[in-house]
Formats: C-alpha cells, sequence, structure tokens
C-alpha cells in the first residue's frame, strides 16, 4: 500500500511540475484563498522555485474537438492533488492570483505579481518586470545618517533675503510729481513649518512665515524733494508641498496669509529754494495680504544646512495711513494736524530671495 501512495505521489508531484514560477519579490505570500484579505498559509523568499497548477501556463496546441473529447484525459483517469474536485480547475486570465500548492500538499494561491513563469518558449519576453516591490522592508543603502538611532526630520527651519521692486503710492504732495525712482526693497523671511502625519513621505509643511521689509522711494516735485520710507513687520500662517523631490534637490510650491503688525512710512518733504525741510511719521493700523511663491532647494550644502532659491508674489489689500503727530511747515503738507492721513491702493509685489534651511 504504502508503494501505491509513494508511486502516485510521484505521478501526482510531475505532473503539477509542468508549470514552474520564479518569486520576484523579497518576501511573496501564498494564501489560502485567491484573497489577499485571506489566511497566509506560507511565504517564499526571492529566487525560490514554486510550481503553479499547469493551466495557469497552457497553451492548447491541439484543438481538435475529437483529441479534447477522449475520456482517456479525464481528472478521475489522471489524478492529480489540483484536479481532485468535480469540476477542473481552468485558469482565470482576468485574476490576480496564480493556483499552486504548498509544500505540503494544500491548494494555494499567490499573487500573479509576484511570479516570473517560466514558459520555455517566446512568452518569456511578454512578461514584464515588476515596477515596485511592495514586501521589500530593507532599509535602502547607503543607510540614514545616523543609523539606527534616527530622528524624524519633521520640522524645517528657514531663512531669506529678499530683494524686489517698491511699489506703493506716493504720498498727496502740493506739488505734481515730475520724477521718481526707487532702490532694491529688501526683506528678512523666517519661517517655521512641521510636516503632518497624514502624509507619509512629508512633502506637505504647515507653520508660520514672518517678513521684515524696508523699501525707499524718492520723488522729485517742482520746487521740492521728498522721500518715502517703508517699513513693515509681516506675519502669517504658511503652507508648502514639495512637488519635486530626489536626494540632493526639492522644488517647492508655498502659500502665505500675512497680517500686517507694523506699517511705518516715513515721509521726509525739503524744499530747495527755502531749504524747508521736515519729516513726519505715518501708519497704517491694519493690513492684510496674500502671497504665493516657489522655491529651488540644494540639500546638504553645507553639514545639515540646505541653500535656497526662488520667488514670491505678494498682493496686498488697500489701507490707510495715518500722521502720528501734527507738522509745523504748513507748505509741504496737506494738512499739519495728526488727522492727515492719504491712501494706499491695491498693490502687488514680487521679490526674488536666498537663503539657507535646515530640517531637523
Amino acid at each position: 500500500m504504502s508503494y501505491l501512495v509513494l508511486i502516485l505521489s510521484i505521478f501526482s508531484l510531475s505532473s503539477f511540475a509542468a508549470t514552474e514560477g520564479t518569486i520576484i519579490v523579497l518576501e511573496a505570500p501564498i494564501f489560502g484563498e485567491p484573497d489577499e484579505t485571506s489566511q497566509i498559509i506560507q511565504h517564499y523568499r526571492k529566487g525560490d522555485s514554486i510550481f503553479l497548477h499547469p493551466t495557469e501556463a497552457h497553451e492548447d496546441r491541439y484543438l481538435d474537438e475529437d483529441f479534447r473529447s477522449l475520456e482517456l484525459l479525464t481528472a478521475d483517469k489522471n489524478p492529480d492533488p489540483l484536479l481532485n474536485k468535480k469540476t477542473t480547475y481552468t485558469a482565470d486570465e482576468d485574476s490576480a492570483f496564480y493556483k499552486t500548492m504548498t509544500k505540503s500538499g494544500r491548494e494555494a494561491y499567490v499573487l500573479k505579481e509576484h511570479i516570473r513563469i517560466v514558459y520555455k518558449d517566446i512568452r518569456e519576453f511578454t512578461q514584464k518586470p515588476i515596477g515596485f516591490d511592495h514586501t521589500d522592508y530593507r532599509i535602502q543603502e547607503p543607510l540614514p545618517k545616523g543609523y539606527p538611532i534616527l530622528a524624524e526630520e519633521n520640522f524645517r527651519g528657514q531663512i531669506n533675503l529678499a530683494f524686489g521692486q517698491p511699489n506703493y503710492s506716493g504720498y498727496p504732495y502740493k506739488q505734481r510729481i515730475l520724477d521718481s525712482a526707487y532702490g532694491l526693497s529688501k526683506e528678512f523671511s523666517f519661517v517655521w513649518s512641521k510636516s503632518k502625519s497624514f502624509n507619509k513621505e512629508r512633502r506637505f509643511f504647515f507653520g508660520a512665515k514672518g517678513d521684515i521689509h524696508f523699501s525707499k522711494m524718492d520723488y522729485l516735485l517742482t520746487s521740492q524733494k521728498a522721500t518715502q520710507d517703508n517699513l513693515r513687520l509681516i506675519l502669517g500662517p504658511y503652507a508648502s508641498y514639495d512637488t519635486y523631490r530626489t536626494d540632493d534637490h526639492a522644488l517647492n510650491i508655498f502659500t502665505s496669509m500675512q497680517f500686517t503688525l507694523i506699517d511705518k512710512m516715513d515721509i521726509t518733504i525739503r524744499d530747495k529754494s527755502t531749504s524747508i525741510k521736515e519729516q513726519r511719521q505715518y501708519s497704517s493700523n491694519f493690513g492684510a495680504s496674500a502671497s504665493v511663491g516657489a522655491s529651488f532647494q540644494f540639500f546638504e550644502i553645507y553639514e545639515d544646512f540646505d541653500g535656497v532659491i526662488g520667488a514670491n508674489f505678494r498682493v496686498i489689500l488697500p489701507r490707510t495711513y495715518s500722521a502720528e503727530a501734527s507738522a509745523e511747515e504748513s507748505e509741504l503738507w496737506q494738512s499739519v494736524n495728526d488727522s492727515d492721513e492719504f491712501e494706499q491702493e491695491f498693490t502687488s509685489e514680487l521679490t526674488y530671495f536666498a537663503g539657507i534651511q535646515t530640517s531637523y
């Protein structure tokens, strides 16, 4: 009896071995049912050979109906652990699984994307390599700095210096403006942000952005010269996203809604004919602006510091500047009272910046 069982087992395995595959992922799970949520009953490692049901790679070379209907070829007369049911198993091309057998002889299923079938014919060239091995849990080399004690880089700090062109309306001078000139506006920017847990790749960062703005404009009047110096302290929420990132570079886009905490306009007027000169300070109590921009980052240009270059476009809502004190020279100002004020219209600014960034 034992010899009969051994002969049947050898016959069964030899018939089953007609189709062979090779595991192409690090660790392929073998499922009890053709369902990824079913029980995993075994694992195969990359490079292992695995036998599949013969019909998974079957190519019918005998299309003659008379041959296909011969009773000699029935499952009853050719016992096989994979063909021992009332209905013969037929491979489904649309299924995500191949039917296989465990080492103990139990029928099982393996994902098609984990297998490369050994066809030994032209079909070898029709199989596409796997794009990404989801079973590979190994850390990619080179190993991260400080491994195995790693610190999550969830925070970013950034300091930038920006230059641009001033863009604001002049004071309503008593004399006609003949010409105007401006120097480069300067901004010191500070950004602090933190990645959010919902984004495992740490591309989204949210935080705060602050700017200190300095700008100056000169005006040539009929017989006078005037200078306007603007100082602004701006602060507000900030959000950024790394749209493109490699091991060495990243392209980042960002936006910020900011509120003006301090907005001072120092105006100095000098009359060339009388040499009269006076300076007054005007301030705006409330201001709001919105900005969008992009930056290109160069990782670790010096130790843990990244280099950053980019551009920022800001739109500023209309605001009103009011005098903080009365004036003495009535021929220079529209009003010498401390109620003197002037409007600033809706404006926009474009600046270009460079700075450093660190992640921690």
